[in-house]
């Protein structure tokens, strides 16, 4: 439940309910915004703010954190939900793009990655912690002929081809630290886009759409 504030403007683009019925909610703000009895305000009037917000199963508000980058558009792009933890991308348009693991207790960071695309974007669609809890997945597209540098360092695995190709990207990182096991791009697709994968202990499958809808 976000409540009125004047002239602001609220989109809540992810929803996720956790087990003990506990909702998180992630979107943007401009201007002052209150939730619940939190009151936020953006870095300037001009600028759209991401937030996410903890909600209890009766709308009350348990909190909310916002992120920034001094850029006019800030917004999370995807949200998932762990064992006792909430994961999050978020991006302005710097092309860096923040990967980041929150406690769902009070919302503090336990740890974050940030990925840096020279030319072109990343569109990061699903976050997702393995079945036993110890890693946890992205999967997306690419859209640069440069590569991504993950952390400052130039990630060999994810250099893409030409940069009008949206480019299927998958990456596997440990739960507890945001170390990397794996990182890997999948050029096959042209204008492709990760749809979905399902995660078990031992593996990770992603399906990419063409144009025409084909697998």
């Amino acid at each position: 439940m976000l409540f009125r504030s004047s002239d602001a403007i609220r989109d809540g683009q992810h929803t996720k309910v956790a087990s003990d019925g506990t909702v998180y909610v992630a979107g943007t703000f401009k201007k002052e915004a209150k939730f619940g009895s939190f009151t936020e305000t953006p870095v300037a009037d001009i600028n759209y703010d991401a937030y996410l917000a903890k909600f209890k199963s009766d709308g009350t508000v348990l909190w909310v954190k916002t992120f920034n980058n001094g850029n006019k558009m800030d917004k999370i792009q995807a949200m998932g939900l762990g064992v006792d933890s909430v994961y999050i991308v978020w991006t302005g348009i710097s092309r860096t793009y923040d990967f980041v693991k929150m406690s769902t207790a009070d919302g503090s960071q336990t740890w974050k990655k940030t990925f840096a695309t020279v030319n072109g974007n990343m569109i990061t669609y699903l976050v997702q912690e393995s079945k036993d809890g110890s890693s946890v997945f992205l999967t997306g597209t690419l859209s640069t002929g440069s590569g991504v540098k993950v952390d400052g360092t130039a990630s060999a695995d994810l250099v893409t081809g030409t940069w009008a190709n949206k480019n299927v990207f998958i990456a596997k990182y440990k739960s507890s630290d945001g170390s990397k096991e794996f990182e890997k791009v999948h050029t096959r697709y042209e204008y492709g886009a990760s749809t979905d994968y399902a995660t078990s202990k031992e593996n990770v499958n992603a399906a990419a759409l063409d144009d025409n809808d084909d697998v």
